[in-house]
């Protein structure tokens, strides 16, 4: 039965022995000779630009018939670093002086780390994440078969999925498995797919607990006539789907969102010839329910939506509409929402009465109320108290108002407690001198805006969002010929604020922005420029983020001065900094495994950065000693990531489809305990292979706790003659050898094996 199988998990449960001294002890050793744990700690920073660049070069040799040739190349530099781990912690009670270390030695350990680094690695299973990782992939699929895709989020725990595709004539068809999380899972797709088949998308997200799956869909010319029963959520479901289906059948969509409990489901129509007869039911939602839908509805008919919203609790709908030549009369009560609702309305209007929508979201408790209007000839004027919202209120508006008239709209967003207030504004000739209080949040705000703002004065805007605690800020500008010069202190943000801007400026001054970002307790920033002629001088302390900051930026940059950026990510702790890469003549063929995450970390940072200063960079590290640490760090992950990523892509070679993710689950598993098995031995024998003598005592000896009381008490001291650390270096490197020598070998003959051999046979 599968015999290569068993051979290969005997090698993978013995090919890390070697590594288990330099991996387990190493940091405990720098920390006991006198290294600050807060210096170390601080070294992983230079560490991220590195550590996303490995698994996208290291991919591109493994990618072929014999990805085990460099995990067996890589091997025996691995061991080397060992021994230089070694060295480096026998030379640093030397370096120590009064006022810590010298520069060259953070030098060195810096060296030493990116060495370790380079070895240090996954491709296929990539994605394998052991706790709450979070995969972001960027995905923009064309002529890709998703056939296979019919399992692709049975997630496992706490898992975030998100994929953003952007692969030219990819195949796709071993990502059936790819992200089997079982709890806790956010799934974001962001599907941009011409002539695809969807069939076997029907048990898509059959997420069991607390799942967010975010679909965008572009779709053209597809079926859905196997999405019925696309988003039975169990428990605290998030289905976002934004779909732009043009010629397509939605007949079997009526139970699209029979969510039980805690489901949120955001839709976003672009539907063009569409039927929707049978969405009267849509969101008969039990539980916590959030809907989220915009539609941009050409000739359809909406008579059946009247109790389209009929939530019982907590329910969350967003309707972004785009109505055309469509009577909402019977709208009038569609958010009658009982306790915690939120309601997103995003208006298209064209030729439509609003005169029965001044009650529209008189919600009671917790209420989140999304509009986006795109009102054309419309009076507003009973619009003023259209957000009195009283506790944990969340507005979303998204104006594209031509000729409208907003004075009234000064006290919109006067939110209490737990404020989200998102607008989106695509406002001509517009007049917003009142909006200067618009988002005065006390607590727990979010607020969101995305301005495509034409000739608007926004002098008033400077306290736009003093917001006090536990704040998001969501911003996407598209500013054109804007002055911002009062926004100096728009996100003043005190505790656990999100801020996330998306800018897509033209010739605007942000000299006022030195402070947009001054997080303190885990802030996750999450910004999108898109900035043309723009000055960011003032941008140095952007991110400085202390615990557990989550930072998201997506640079395209040109022609910006950056010379302040030194210190744009000094995260503290726990840190996920995820970047959404624009790189220009870059193939994204090898980005299908991009994030190997190992604990709640995800750094993913990409810079299209078109003439950008960075000269302030050259004192991120002052200290030449971390600089050393660090540097020998980094050499350490080039040879694990080499490695990793190298054992990940041969398991994905050879992963029998049959059985699927319990295959890859047994290879990976084999893996972890390859690894962990030495390192807890390791840590155990340190000790006992050190040797201490009783100096000051005639005759003691420190062999045991009771003989080095003997010597204590008769005046001697024990001193460590011989640390067992570096017997276990040696020791470890020497085995290792033995092993590159005995059993590399060996390894790598397993990937002449024909792929029957790899198969499982059952009843033989």
């Amino acid at each position: 039965m599968m015999p290569a199988v068993f051979t290969f998990c005997s090698l993978l449960l013995t090919a890390k022995i070697g590594f288990s001294a330099a991996d387990a002890v190493t940091g405990l050793k720098l920390v006991e000779a006198g290294v600050p744990k807060e210096q170390l700690a601080l070294l992983a920073v230079p560490m991220v630009p590195l550590q996303i660049l490995l698994p996208l070069i290291i991919s591109k040799y493994t990618a072929g018939p014999r990805p085990l040739d460099v995990f067996y190349k890589a091997f025996p530099f691995r061991l080397l670093i060992g021994l230089g781990y070694a060295v480096l912690v026998w030379w640093t009670p030397s370096l120590k002086q009064e006022g810590g270390f010298p520069l060259y030695y953070y030098t060195i350990v810096l060296f030493s780390y990116t060495l370790h680094q380079v070895t240090l690695s996954t491709l296929s299973h990539l994605c394998c994440l052991y706790y709450y990782t979070i995969v972001l992939f960027s995905y923009a699929l064309h002529q890709v078969t998703l056939s296979t895709l019919s399992h692709l989020c049975c997630l496992y725990y706490y898992t975030i999925v998100l994929f953003s595709y952007t692969l030219h004539q990819v195949t796709l068809s071993t990502l059936s498995h790819l992200c089997c999380l079982y709890y806790y899972t956010i799934v974001l797709f962001s599907y941009t797919l011409h002539q695809v088949t969807l069939s076997t998308l029907s048990h898509l997200c059959c997420l069991y607990y607390y799942t967010i799956v975010l679909f965008s869909y572009t779709l053209h010319q597809v079926t859905l006539s196997t999405l019925s029963h696309l988003c039975c959520l169990y428990y605290y479901t998030i289905v976002l789907f934004s779909y732009t289906l043009h010629q397509v059948t939605l007949s079997t969509l009526s139970h699209l969102c029979c969510l039980y409990y805690y489901t949120i489901v955001l839709f976003s129509y672009t539907l063009h010839q569409v039927t929707l007869s049978t969405l009267s039911h849509l969101c008969c939602l039990y539980y916590y329910t959030i809907v989220l839908f915009s539609y941009t509805l050409h000739q359809v008919t909406l008579s059946t939506l009247s109790h389209l919203c009929c939530l019982y609790y907590y329910t969350i709908v967003l309707f972004s509409y785009t109505l055309h030549q469509v009577t909402l009369s019977t709208l009038s009560h569609l958010c009658c929402l009982y306790y915690y609702t939120i309601v997103l309305f995003s208006y298209t209007l064209h030729q439509v009465t609003l005169s029965t929508l001044s009650h529209l979201c008189c919600l009671y408790y917790y209420t989140i109320v999304l509009f986006s209007y795109t009102l054309h000839q419309v009076t507003l004027s009973t619009l003023s108290h259209l957000c009195c919202l009283y506790y944990y209120t969340i507005v979303l508006f998204s104006y594209t108002l031509h000729q409208v008239t907003l004075s009234t709209l000064s006290h919109l967003c006067c939110l209490y407690y737990y404020t989200i207030v998102l607008f989106s504004y695509t406002l001509h000739q517009v007049t917003l001198s009142t909006l200067s209080h618009l988002c005065c949040l006390y607590y727990y705000t979010i607020v969101l805006f995305s301005y495509t703002l034409h000739q608007v004065t926004l002098s008033t805007l400077s306290h736009l969002c003093c917001l006090y605690y536990y704040t998001i800020v969501l911003f996407s500008y598209t500013l054109h010929q804007v002055t911002l010069s009062t926004l100096s202190h728009l996100c003043c943000l005190y505790y656990y604020t999100i801020v996330l801007f998306s800018y897509t400026l033209h010739q605007v001054t942000l000299s006022t922005l030195s402070h947009l970002c001054c997080l303190y307790y885990y802030t996750i920033v999450l910004f999108s420029y898109t900035l043309h002629q723009v000055t960011l001088s003032t941008l140095s302390h952007l991110c400085c983020l202390y615990y557990y900051t989550i930072v998201l930026f997506s640079y395209t940059l040109h022609q910006v001065i950056l010379s302040t950026l030194s210190h744009l990510c000094c995260l503290y702790y726990y840190t996920i900094v995820l970047f959404s890469y624009t790189l220009h003549q870059v193939t994204l063929s090898t980005l299908s495994h991009l994030c190997c995450l190992y604990y709640y970390t995800i750094v993913l940072f990409s810079y299209t950065l078109h003439q950008v200063t960075l000269s302030t960079l050259s004192h991120l590290c002052c200290l030449y000693y971390y600089t050393i640490v660090l540097f020998s760090y980094a050499l350490h992950q080039v040879a694990l990531y080499s490695m990793y990523v190298a054992c990940m892509a041969f398991h994905a070679k050879v992963s029998d489809p049959v059985i699927g993710g319990t295959y890859m689950t047994l290879l990976n598993t084999v893996t972890n305990l390859g690894g962990n098995w030495p390192s807890t031995l390791a840590l155990w024998m340190v000790d006992p292979l050190t040797s201490k003598e009783c100096q000051g005592a005639v005759g003691q000896s420190c062999g045991s706790s009771e003989e080095a009381g003997l010597c204590v008490k008769e005046g001697g001291v024990c001193v460590t003659s011989l640390d067992g650390y570096y017997v276990e270096s040696v020791v470890c490197v020497l085995i290792g050898l033995t092993w590159w020598v005995w059993l590399g070998k060996r390894m790598r003959r397993l990937q002449d094996q024909s792929p029957a051999a790899w198969r499982c046979r059952i009843g033989q």
